[in-house]
């Protein structure tokens, strides 16, 4: 039961998150950004991020979803800024419906650290890059 209602708020969540949005160059520079890090399968998952000894940022997204895209820019600059012991990685949702469902993800974008291979922490929605940068660094200490 709680896989089929999981699948049916991503449905929904699909319906809203990829309405058409404003045009205009804010909109043409979110839709340029692509995902930051290594793109992640059901057959990479084990070896990208449970068997990572560390910090894994997984960015779960979709190529229809705006707010997705807005947080990949924050994201890039994240990658820069913060220790490389940090690893980035992103799950297309839409090509990876497993990995979603596992990792309990009903809105987009969803970010979930993993802390040495086991889900630490997550964050739901387009946040400020700041909150993003302490919800890391807390899993840092």
């Amino acid at each position: 039961m709680r896989t089929l209602l999981t699948a049916l708020v991503l449905l929904f969540v699909a319906a809203g998150c990829g309405a058409p949005g404003p045009s205009g160059p804010a909109s043409e520079k979110a839709a340029s950004h692509a995902p930051v890090g290594t793109a992640v399968t059901a057959a990479t998952f084990e070896s990208e991020v449970t068997k990572y000894k560390g910090v894994v940022v997984a960015d779960y997204w979709a190529t229809w979803c705006g707010p997705c895209k807005i947080i990949a820019g924050t994201l890039k600059e994240l990658s820069s800024e913060l220790p490389e012991t940090v690893k980035f990685v992103n799950i297309d949702v839409d090509q990876e419906k497993d990995l979603a469902l596992k990792a309990e993800v009903e809105s987009l974008p969803t970010l979930v650290l993993y802390k040495d291979g086991v889900a630490a922490g997550r964050i739901i929605g387009a946040q400020k890059k700041e909150a993003i940068k302490e919800f890391i660094a807390n899993h840092l200490k």
